[in-house]
């Protein structure tokens, strides 16, 4: 009799001992998973950052797709044809000094910005909230201001090709980057269109009609 208890007993403690370490491994591979896609989300963290790293810039100082600007300085309008230039609108709602920004075309090579011969706007440079400067390309000495009375125009050495095409971008006084704009080759073809942001100031680049110095507006 005491032999069959010990038998039932023993029995008994063997079973709770295997539900026991039933009961862990069961724990064990339902957090497993768990960890799994921890690591993988983290995995994804790292590769998205990378990747956003790279999209940002590459190929020396190459800009991947059009910016724009975070301070509120916008690349907002680029005429090829005709008369060349580019316009900047202030979007930040308060007067901004604009003194040592710089607009630049690419270099042939790798398409980084080709400070050298990039306009700087003189020291005392500012706009009032929604105001337009307008930079003259090909005119290094001076000339003609495209806007009407009162737009201002300062006069830069680089020049805009519409047949094949360009990258513009805006530098801070640091010459870091702070937008780029792609001007897809023949995507302007006659003097009275630009390549324009629609709508005015926020929208994406399409071909629009001219309005050096004021609202972008549809052809």
């Amino acid at each position: 009799m005491h032999k069959n208890r010990a038998v039932v007993f023993g029995l008994s403690t063997l079973v709770g001992a295997l539900a026991f370490a039933a009961a862990c491994s069961e724990s064990v591979e339902t957090t497993r998973p768990d960890a799994g896609a921890a690591g993988g989300e983290a995995g994804a963290g790292d590769g998205g950052a990378s990747s956003g790293s790279s999209s940002g810039a590459s190929d020396g100082g190459k800009i991947d797709a059009p910016l724009d600007n975070p301070d509120g300085l916008q690349i907002n309008e680029i005429s090829p044809k005709g008369a060349e230039w580019v316009e900047l609108v202030n979007l930040t709602g308060q007067p901004k000094d604009i003194s040592g920004w710089k607009v630049a075309d690419a270099e042939k090579d790798g398409g980084a910005p080709k400070i050298a011969e990039a306009l700087t706007f003189p020291t005392g440079t500012t706009l009032a909230p929604a105001e337009y400067v307008v930079v003259v390309a090909s005119s290094p000495d001076g000339g003609a201001c495209p806007g009407p009375a009162g737009t201002k125009c300062h006069f830069a050495s680089f020049g805009i090709s519409a047949s094949k095409g360009e990258r513009i971008y805006l530098l801070r006084p640091n010459d870091s980057v702070a937008s780029g704009v792609d001007l897809p080759a023949d995507a302007v073809t006659i003097d009275t269109d630009t390549w324009s942001r629609l709508p005015n100031g926020s929208g994406p680049f399409a071909v629009g009609a001219a309005t050096p110095g004021a609202p972008n507006r549809a052809k």
